[in-house]
C-alpha cells in the first residue's frame, strides 16, 4: 500500500524553531521526526511514500535523499500555495489509483496500522479515520460513531454543553481512490470541513477506528517537550531508542562526560557531546550530537539540538534550544524559553 504524508505547513506554532527549518525536520531526540515516521511506515511494509510539501521543500527532500529511507520509493509533490488537507490530497492524486493511507506529518503515534487496514477492509469503507479519545474535545473536530464504528456526525469545536462525543480526528486515514472525486483541483480545500461532510451527506460508508494507542500532536513547544518526556517514560516506544529499566540514561558514541558531572535519569546525551566538570544535568534533559555543556552549568527538563554550546555556569530549566546556538557563561534562561537556531545570547 502507498502512503501520503502531509508536510506542507510552516509549523508556525513551533516558531522560532521552524523559522529556517521545515517542521518534519524538527528532531525527536536523535533524528528528525520524518525519519522516525519513515522508519515506522517501513516496518509496516509500506514501500512507496508521497511527500506533499510546500514550506522549504528542498531542505526536506535533501534530508530524505541523503539519509537512509529504508529502500522505500519516495515521490514528491509541491504545493505552489497552501492547498489545505483536501487540496493536498488532490494535488497528489496522480500517484493513487488504489487504496492508500494518509498521515499528518506532526502526529506521534503507535497506532497499529495493520489492524486499522483490516478494520477498513472488513467494512468496505470509503474513508476510515483514526480516532483519539480526549476528556475535553471542545478544541477539536468531534466525531460521533455508531456501535459498528460507522461515522454518524461531525461537529467542529462544540461548546461544552453541546459535546456529544469524546472521539476526535487523530490524523491517520485510509482512503479508497473514489474520495478524490469529491475534491476540486488546484484550490484550497479541507478534508475535515468539506470532504468528510459531503461523503456523509451522500451516504458513503465512512468509519472511525479507535484503539488504545498513544497519540500526540507535536506541533507546539509544550507538546514537543511532552513527546520527549513520554518517550523517556516508555509511554511510547520509538525504534532505535532503548529507554528502559536500567537504561534510562542513554549515552551516544564518542560522548565525553566528566566524572564530576551529576546526571539524573532520564536523560539522553547524543553522539560526540561533551559534558564538562561539575555539570548538574537532568532529569528529562536531551542533548543533541556534538553539543558542549560548560563547567558547573545546570540543565533540567530541557531539549538541546545539535552543536549547542552552553557556557560555564549557565542555568536552563525547561528550555528548548535550536542547533548551533551559543548560551553565554553564567546566563540564566527563564523557564519555558524557546530559542531558535544559530542564536547567541
Amino acid at each position: 500500500m502507498k502512503a501520503l504524508i502531509l508536510v506542507g505547513g510552516k509549523g508556525t506554532r513551533l516558531y522560532p524553531l521552524t523559522y529556517t527549518l521545515p517542521k518534519p525536520l524538527v528532531p525527536i531526540i536523535n533524528r528528525p521526526f520524518i525519519g522516525h515516521m519513515l522508519r515506522r511506515l517501513h516496518n509496516y511494509g509500506i514501500t512507496e511514500v508521497v511527500m506533499s510539501m510546500c514550506y522549504l521543500p528542498n531542505m526536506l527532500r535533501n534530508y530524505i535523499e541523503s539519509e537512509d529511507n529504508f529502500g522505500m520509493k519516495v515521490n514528491y509533490v509541491i504545493e505552489e500555495h497552501p492547498l489545505g488537507t483536501g487540496g493536498a490530497v488532490k494535488n497528489a492524486a496522480s500517484h493513487f489509483n488504489e487504496r492508500f493511507m494518509v498521515f499528518n506529518g506532526d502526529v506521534l503515534t503507535d497506532l497499529d496500522l495493520d489492524r486499522m487496514v483490516d478494520f477498513h477492509r472488513q467494512r468496505d469503507s470509503v474513508a476510515t479515520i483514526s480516532l483519539a479519545y480526549v476528556e475535553d474535545p471542545t478544541a477539536y473536530g468531534v466525531i460521533d460513531i455508531g456501535s459498528s464504528g460507522r461515522i454518524e456526525r461531525f461537529t467542529e469545536k462544540p461548546a461544552p454543553d453541546a459535546v456529544t462525543s469524546h472521539y476526535i480526528n487523530a490524523g491517520t486515514y485510509i482512503f479508497e481512490p473514489e474520495i478524490l472525486d469529491y475534491i476540486p483541483p488546484e484550490i484550497e480545500y479541507s478534508l475535515e470541513r468539506k470532504v468528510y461532510p459531503d461523503l456523509l451527506a451522500d451516504g458513503q460508508p465512512m468509519y472511525g477506528y479507535f484503539e488504545e494507542a498513544y497519540w500526540l500532536d507535536i506541533g507546539n513547544p509544550d507538546k514537543y517537550y511532552q513527546a520527549h518526556r513520554d518517550i523517556a517514560a516508555r509511554r511510547i516506544c520509538i525504534d532505535g531508542l532503548n529507554f528502559g529499566v536500567g537504561n534510562d540514561i542513554i549515552i551516544g558514541e564518542n560522548a565525553v562526560i566528566n566524572p564530576t558531572a551529576r546526571i539524573i535519569a532520564p536523560a539522553y546525551i547524543g553522539n560526540g557531546a561533551k559534558i564538562m566538570d561539575g555539570v548538574d544535568l537532568g532529569p528529562n534533559v536531551f542533548i543533541g550530537r556534538g553539543s558542549i555543556i560548560g563547567s558547573h552549568s545546570s540543565l533540567k527538563e530541557s531539549i538541546l539540538w545539535e552543536k549547542v554550546v552552553v557556557g560555564e555556569g549557565a542555568v536552563l530549566n525547561r528550555a528548548i534550544i535550536g542547533s548551533y546556538t551559543h548560551i553565554r557563561p553564567a546566563r540564566y534562561l527563564d523557564p519555558g524559553v524557546v530559542i531558535g537556531c544559530n542564536e547567541s545570547l
